[in-house]
């Protein structure tokens, strides 16, 4: 047994989990620490425990059969030989209602789910601790809190309250640097993402060797992180050349520092490096004499096509942390597009070296047609080469890649353009874009058209429909296809699907406005909620003083009745700038109804006459009895405006049958029995 367990045993606590693992790993965690463990499959046999042996402390699930946490907590509570015991609640903690609810109950302390295990015995220790203390200790004053529109007398029997709303502030701090650290690596997600879609585009523009490493690295640096980075290329069987190198630390600018062999280099030889980046403590830079600028680590990127490693790109950063794993597979992806880019360089200018030499031995001398054209057929392989190379980096592309001929029907569709739209490539080709992806929008269509006549276009977004009937936001930018004397064949397409990110820029555009919204209400509400209650507290003070006057003693209770009405509406007002949900109740629509008429007969006036129609039998209706007299009173002053000298104001209650028919008509409602109020 661990040191200090001993001092536990003592301790009983009686755990309430109706799920069988969880149970069994809170169970473990509890008696690993020293202490005695009781547990119930759900709160009904839990409460029945306690009674027969009253344990040290209870924790408690909130969602179980029979009876659940929150039931559990009040029947503890109530009972007067248990209502001592601390009470742990262990929620999700998704709604400000459950801390009303807690409080409500009796809870001494919530505990977040998923939960850390250090963090659950050091609220469990505090709780047993706070209650000893509390057995000895009485607060000489009170302490009154509101809470969700409810008030909350804190004394010594209730110094819970305080440890249940410190836990409660403890874990949504918790939740909140979650968030923050989620919304980070985010930004650091898309703009990694964003320097790796710049150099596979700036590939396609590299046509020597040297364009390639230069323009890959150029684009490397504008990656989050990357401070310097170099490219080398292999040279023999073992040996290595530097390629290019950009941002070098003054350590290793010396002509010497590249040579002879280094970690990475091995890697790449015995095949560590096999297909993904790997972070790698550079030799070269711990070995350094000179300034090294704080550059220690670097991402290895294998440049490899297949089986075959033509070198490795490096990437430096000043720590361990610079990519993460998913970055580092794009990376892996990247480097071998940068190998393709090399070798089509290098065959691009291999068959230009190799016609200029062909083209001076034919004006030189007299060379055999039959020579010649079996030299053609072996560059016309080399050529093949390149372009099943091409065909192989299209196919591994994670954007899809497509493109139509001069009559817009479909030549090209790769993988990644049938896993976004859904359709097969053989059930693509041939057929016409917008048969299949729908009726393109007209900014789209202007594009396309101009792209036909020769230009290009980045970054377009549109939205088309995928096989399955869904639809997809996709950014894509369009480029002509050029045939051999210059004129237009066709159109290439290069894009990814967007429709999540845009999503998320939508929600969080949505959750900001709506946040403001519920700061400007909820302290609208608070202020005015300030001042019904002297209205309301003067009120009252004057019903008692004027019983002795009929006439007057009826004023003031129609005034009290009112201000009562507004505090109800200063409820809701809070209730939506916390984001909580109104609970309607089952209510007599007449009674509402009657309980307002004198209200509405004094704000009116005398020149509306007020008649009610009130159905008998009406049905039980669900609803907010405060929502429902709002209504009321903004419909009646609407009607008294458009009324103008007066008028007749009925207000009628009826039974209502909505059919299939009228529910076709009217989609927010559905098929049913409703009580009408007209």
């Amino acid at each position: 047994m661990k040191p200090g367990k001993n001092r536990h045993k003592s301790v009983e606590i009686l755990i309430a989990e109706d799920s069988p693992t969880q149970a069994a790993q809170l169970q473990g965690l509890l008696e690993e620490s020293g202490y005695t463990v009781v547990a119930a499959s759900d709160g009904k046999a839990a409460l029945a425990l306690a009674q027969r042996h009253a344990p040290s402390l209870i924790i408690s699930d909130i969602m179980m059969p029979e009876l659940d946490g929150y039931g559990l907590c009040r029947a503890i509570k109530s009972d007067e030989q248990l209502k001592s015991i601390p009470v742990i609640l262990l929620t999700a903690l998704a709604d400000p209602q459950d801390v009303i609810k807690g409080l409500q109950c009796g809870a001494d302390n919530f505990i977040r789910k998923p939960y850390d295990a250090r963090y659950l015995l050091s609220r469990v220790n505090y709780t047993l601790m706070n209650f000893d203390l509390r057995k000895n200790h009485k607060m000489r004053m009170g302490l009154e809190i509101n809470l969700g529109g409810e008030r909350h007398f804190i004394t010594s029997d209730r110094e819970q309250i305080l440890d249940l709303l410190i836990s409660t502030y403890e874990q949504a701090v918790d939740i909140n640097n979650e968030l923050k650290l989620r919304e980070k690596d985010l930004l650091v997600s898309h703009q990694v993402l964003q320097g790796l879609y710049r150099i596979a585009e700036g590939l396609n523009e590299a046509v020597g060797e040297r364009d390639v490493v230069e323009l890959a690295l150029e684009r490397a640096l504008d990656m989050p992180g990357v401070r310097a980075g170099w490219i080398s290329l292999r040279d023999g069987e073992s040996g290595f050349r530097l390629a290019a190198a950009r941002n070098l630390p003054q350590a290793l600018s010396r002509p010497d520092a590249f040579e002879g062999d280094c970690a990475c280099r091995r890697k790449l030889l015995s095949g560590e490096l096999e297909k993904s980046a790997n972070i790698i403590e550079c030799e070269r830079l711990t070995k350094a004499r000179g300034d090294t600028q704080g550059l220690r680590y670097h991402a290895s990127v294998p440049l490899k096509i297949g089986d075959r490693a033509l070198g490795v790109m490096n990437l430096a950063g000043p720590g361990e942390g610079l990519f993460d794993e998913a970055a580092l597979k794009l990376l892996a992806s990247v480097g071998s597009q940068v190998a393709v880019a090399l070798e089509r360089a290098r065959l691009h200018e291999h068959l230009e070296k190799r016609v200029e030499e062909r083209t001076e031995a034919l004006r030189q001398s007299n060379v055999k047609l039959e020579a010649e054209v079996d030299r053609r057929r072996q560059a016309q392989e080399q050529l093949q080469l390149a372009q099943e190379s091409l065909a192989a980096v299209i196919d591994s592309s994670p954007v899809a890649v497509f493109a139509e001929d001069v009559d817009g029907k479909i030549v090209l569709w790769n993988p990644a353009a049938e896993r976004i739209f859904g359709w097969a490539r053989d059930e693509m080709l041939g057929r016409p874009l917008t048969e299949v992806l729908g009726q393109c929008p007209a900014e789209f269509a202007f594009w396309v058209d101009r792209v036909r006549r020769g230009e290009t276009a980045r970054d377009v977004e549109v939205v088309h429909r995928r096989k399955d009937g869904k639809t997809v936001e996709f950014r894509l930018s369009m480029a002509p296809l050029h045939a051999p004397s210059g004129t237009t064949q066709g159109v290439l397409y290069v894009g990814d699907d967007v429709t999540e990110q845009r999503a998320m820029q939508r929600q969080l555009a949505q959750a900001q406005k709506m946040e403001a919204v519920g700061q400007l209400t909820g302290g609208l509400a608070h202020d005015f909620n300030n001042l019904l209650a002297v209205v309301i507290g003067n009120l009252d003070l004057l019903e008692g003083a004027l019983k002795a006057n009929p006439d007057a003693w009826e004023i003031a209770q129609t005034a009290l009745k009112a201000s009562l009405r507004g505090a109800d509406l200063t409820h809701q007002l809070l209730a939506f700038s916390r984001r909580q949900t109104l609970l309607p109740k089952v209510v007599d629509l007449n009674e509402t109804v009657s309980g307002t008429t004198d209200l509405l007969r004094r704000t009116l006036g005398e020149a509306i006459e007020v008649k009610l129609k009130l159905a008998d039998g009406l049905w039980p209706t669900l609803a907010d009895p405060s929502q429902v007299e709002s209504a009321l009173v903004n419909f009646a002053i609407n009607a008294r405006d458009a009324m103008g000298t007066g008028g007749i104001l009925t207000i009628e209650t009826a039974n209502k049958h909505l059919d299939e028919h009228y529910a076709a008509e009217n989609t927010e409602v559905a098929p049913g029995d409703y009580a009408m109020l007209q």
